[in-house]
């Protein structure tokens, strides 16, 4: 059965909103993403995956699964040794698929929060490494044995528990599986990922990379409400805030909001028509 490639690349386009980001980067040098972890379709499964590099360069992956109702599936977490960033992410993402496969699941949402990585296996983009491409080859050869099978970025702050499992598989000396219930740390945050509860990352542009690095802050917890028909963030701070959105074709809210500083920087982004609301966070 062929993987639909097309769901892949569709979600990917949904959810990145580069002319968006563009934007904002040349307005200003940095903004705040609210990113929330969200649930997957009755009768699918989501994996959250990541890569972990110690500063001596030894690797280990980790990754989560959860059904539609952001119920722990299972979970594993091992070392990999010496390793580079980009081979800890894809050796992550390949070991969850054979998992995927190993429990039967066939209709797969997988996610994570290196956006290269992405790209590599969503845009069939070439990278120079044997060891990159082996791995790319191993889970492109996966992929066309699900039913469907879709593959999103989120940043760091909505892939807390997949990068939970990598950090503890550091302290590994053997691949480890978790099938009933979850370390203590990771149903910590697989609870507010079920709580929907939002998240801020920092975004700012790189002029030398040729595209986006999106540098990640220290997070806070923030809170949505609706306001005259828009949104407004509610992130502690007691100051004004402008926010807009997107949404879907029926209407529904996909979770990617953007923190203007002036409501005037906000409505030079109307590149993508964003609702613009405007609104005195409480402290």
């Amino acid at each position: 059965m062929i993987a639909n490639f097309s769901n892949i690349l569709r979600s990917q386009r949904l959810l990145n909103q580069i002319p968006v980001a563009l934007c904002l980067r040349k307005l200003h040098k940095e903004a705040y993403i609210p990113v929330k972890w969200r649930k997957p379709d009755i009768g699918w499964t989501k994996l959250n995956f990541d890569g972990s590099k110690s500063k001596t360069g030894m690797g280990s992956i980790g990754g989560v699964f959860r059904n539609h109702k952001a119920e722990f599936l299972l979970g594993y977490a091992e070392s990999i040794g010496k390793t580079t960033s980009m081979e800890a992410e894809l050796e992550a993402l390949r070991r969850g698929l054979e998992l995927v496969l190993e429990n039967g699941w066939y209709d797969v949402w997988l996610e994570g929060d290196a956006k290269s990585l992405i790209d590599i296996i969503t845009q069939r983009k070439s990278f120079r490494s044997d060891e990159v491409q082996k791995n790319v080859r191993h889970i492109n050869l996966i992929i066309p044995e699900l039913n469907n099978c879709i593959m999103t970025h989120i940043y760091r702050e909505g892939n807390r528990a997949a990068d939970k499992l990598a950090q503890m598989g550091h302290q590994s000396d053997k691949p480890r599986i978790w099938r009933h219930d979850p370390p203590a740390e990771v149903l910590r945050i697989m609870h507010e990922d079920a709580q929907a509860r939002f998240r801020v990352s920092g975004i700012q542009g790189d002029e030398d990379s040729g595209g986006l690095q999106f540098g990640l802050g220290s997070s806070r917890e923030v809170h949505m409400s609706d306001l005259d028909g828009g949104r407004v963030f509610s992130s502690g701070k007691g100051d004004l805030w402008y926010g807009f959105g997107d949404v879907d074709e029926s209407g529904h809210d996909r979770g990617i909001w953007y923190g203007a500083p002036d409501v005037s920087a906000a409505q030079q982004i109307g590149c993508v028509e964003p609702r613009i609301c405007k609104g005195t966070v409480k402290a």
